[in-house]
């Protein structure tokens, strides 16, 4: 009886170990990756509840890469909580109420919370589906960058050392 439990066991473990369907990202990434490692990404919002201490932006930058562009918000110390995901036009500045321009046909919402963007303020033009990303505000903890792209195309959220890093499809 212990022989064929022992069998049983193996025979479960052998057949899980040689799926040819995709990996799936933890819940929360919002996207899953090929058996190839091939970027693919997903349309829903991501995002993470704030931790602790507020944390400075300290800088923002956008850079291409073979199958999608990359946004990356680099803080002084440690990520903020954050929330991501696609929200329609126009961008509303937060605490005035005033519209901001943003470049391209849809727009990625990036909130930060219990952060600070004083001295940081892009516009920072793109390099080819990021058209342009644009600090909408700053007021009482809570910063908002919109990411203005050429579409509505998948995105993937990631953490890495003391970066918040969006990285969003070609087309």
């Amino acid at each position: 009886m212990r022989r064929l439990l022992v069998a049983l066991l193996l025979a479960l473990v052998a057949a899980g170990c040689s799926s040819d369907k995709p990996k799936v990202a933890p819940a929360g990434s919002g996207t899953t990756s090929s058996s190839t490692g091939a970027f693919v990404g997903a349309l829903t919002p991501v995002s993470t509840p704030p931790g602790g201490a507020q944390v400075v932006v300290s800088a923002v930058r956008v850079g291409a890469r073979d199958s999608f562009e990359r946004v990356v918000f680099d803080f002084a110390a440690g990520v903020p909580g954050y929330s991501v995901k696609y929200v329609d036009k126009p961008i509303i500045a937060d605490a005035s109420g005033d519209e901001v321009s943003v470049s391209g046909n849809a727009a990625i919402e990036v909130r930060l919370e219990s952060a600070l963007a004083h001295d940081v303020a892009p516009r920072t033009t793109g390099v080819g589906v990021v058209k342009e990303v644009v600090k909408s505000g700053d007021f009482e903890a809570v910063v908002h960058f919109a990411i203005g792209v050429a579409s509505k195309l998948p995105f993937h959220v990631s953490v890495t050392g003391n970066k918040l890093i969006v990285d969003i499809a070609h087309g």
